[in-house]
């Protein structure tokens, strides 16, 4: 379980110790970074990797009603690697299982790691 933060603006910030990713039409959104939100090494390998396979990227701050109506929603971290997140509080995100670009991303992730 991990905790997500969201201000008092209702817009999510980060995990206790990762990165959030939404993906939306095939889009992958990601928090900019800011004084409040560490830019993050695996966030950045990620954000490589996504252009590597050609996916779209996009920077936005979502709120907690825009997270609830993703297509995917994952988060990573060193030790995480990528973690598709399937449920907030009570509400499936997508089809309640990783969706297809979170997993194509978590397989190139493991390919680079297989390698060093």
């Amino acid at each position: 379980m991990e905790v997500v933060f969201y201000g008092k603006d209702n817009y999510i910030s980060e995990g206790s110790h990762t990165s959030l990713f939404g993906i939306k039409d095939g889009k992958l959104i990601l928090t900019p970074a800011s004084k409040n939100i560490l830019p993050g090494i695996t966030k950045k390998q990620i954000i490589e990797l996504a252009k590597i396979k050609n996916i779209a990227t996009t920077e936005k701050r979502l709120t907690k009603e825009e997270v609830l109506d993703l297509d995917e929603f994952f988060l990573s971290g060193t030790p995480e690697e990528i973690i598709g997140i399937i449920q907030v509080d009570d509400t499936k995100i997508g089809q309640g299982s990783p969706g297809p670009i979170t997993k194509r991303l978590h397989e190139a992730f493991r390919e680079i790691i297989a390698r060093t």
